[in-house]
């Protein structure tokens, strides 16, 4: 779905505008409905996303982290809503994402490799605490603190991807738009070593060292730019305290299907974002993830009934 309406420029986020039908066409899979079910289930929900506008995640408009909720919630009632009879319209992806949307088609997307390639495969999978945009930044700076003493930093410069450059906000005020401000992703890894959560926490927006660095970023372009996977690269460069200049390159982000990340450091990170907050459910997500085909091919209730038994 995501590939089959494309847009020039950064005009929605893709949690405001795509998570309803992501929710739907799982909850419906999962409850064996049958494909035309499914269709109506999709085009349902469809109708029921979130316009959210991309410039509210770099302005830090907390109404982003909502959206995500919004989304799972509305792709499941809609998938109820089929099974009674009440629907969206064979043509309401079109209706919604091209022309209220105003995006372009590429319907052969839906159906380019259908059974065969698993667009899930291509998904991206983020270790850093910030906008996936940045990551090539994080991995350029982190290859820096491995060799230089990041307290001597006098001015950091990036040269990056155009989609990098609209992460423009050197004094982010809430910590969602430190997530998408280019100066603040820069400034926190160099001081923390990371991109952590840390490196995001309330604090740090008004913490002084941080503030100050923050306005000695400077952002380039990167050009040419290369095609994909390279397609978001990033170039750091740190003027140190004498006058040095040391650069660091990194032209592709782990965590994609060029560069994937070992299954453990995925279960890793979601063991160290749920832990602390619900410690019971990292048990079971690794049941979860443990699931042999004998559980998969059963149906969603009896797999539940299975795990909780």
């Amino acid at each position: 779905m995501a590939r089959a309406f494309g847009w020039a420029t950064l005009t929605l986020h893709p949690h405001g505008s795509l998570a309803a039908v992501g929710a739907a066409a799982s909850v419906a899979a999962l409850r064996g409905l049958s494909a035309q079910e499914m269709a109506k289930a999709i085009s349902t929900a469809c109708t029921l996303v979130v316009p959210g506008p991309f410039n509210h995640t770099v302005e830090g408009a907390l109404v982003r982290n909502v959206w995500p909720g919004v989304g799972a919630w509305s792709g499941l009632r809609a998938v109820d809503w089929t099974l009674c009879g009440i629907t969206g319209r064979p043509e309401s992806l079109h209706d919604v994402y091209a022309s209220a949307f105003n995006g372009e088609p590429h319907p052969e997307e839906l159906t380019d490799g259908l059974g065969e390639d698993w667009a899930l495969s291509d998904g991206y999978h983020k270790l850093h605490a910030c906008c996936q945009y940045a990551h090539s930044a994080v991995e350029a700076s982190l290859a820096l603190c491995a060799k230089v003493d990041a307290s001597t930093i006098r001015e950091i410069h990036i040269d990056t991807h155009w989609k990098g450059r609209h992460l423009d906000n050197a004094q982010p005020a809430t910590t969602l738009a430190a997530k998408f401000s280019m100066q603040h992703i820069l400034a926190a890894t160099a001081q923390f070593g990371h991109a952590g959560a840390e490196a995001f926490h309330a604090s740090t927006l008004t913490a002084p060292e941080l503030a100050a660095m923050r306005e000695k970023v400077t952002i380039g372009a990167y050009e040419p730019e290369p095609a994909w996977p390279n397609d978001r690269p990033a170039r750091v460069t740190w003027v140190l305290s004498d006058g040095a200049r040391v650069t660091e390159e990194c032209l592709s982000a782990r965590g994609g299907p060029d560069r994937p990340l070992d299954p453990s450091e995925v279960r890793a990170k979601i063991r160290g974002i749920v832990d602390a907050p619900y410690p019971a459910m990292g048990a079971v997500l690794e049941r979860l993830l443990d699931l042999d085909p004998a559980d998969l091919d059963r149906s969603w209730r009896d797999t539940v009934a299975a795990m909780t038994a």
